[in-house]
């Protein structure tokens, strides 16, 4: 689990601004095994914490490799 507070840069990096194109400043891939008892929790906490800092301009990308409970 990390420690300390999310530190995220206050200026898009250049290739946003560049292309113009409106683009998840941040991207979070979450590899997923088995987890469908705490994917739903870990998604809402996950939000809330990236809508405080960054409200609409996030993506949670959840990848799971054919979890035998369906996750």
């Amino acid at each position: 689990m990390p420690k300390g507070a999310l530190e995220i840069p206050l200026i898009p990096p250049p290739v946003a601004i560049a292309r113009k194109v409106r683009q998840p400043y941040f991207s979070l891939v979450i590899p997923t095994y088995n987890e469908g008892r705490n994917i739903v929790r870990m998604i809402e906490t996950l939000s809330q914490l990236l809508d405080d800092s960054l409200p609409d301009d996030y993506e949670l990308v959840v990848v799971d490799d054919d979890s035998p409970d369906r996750t």
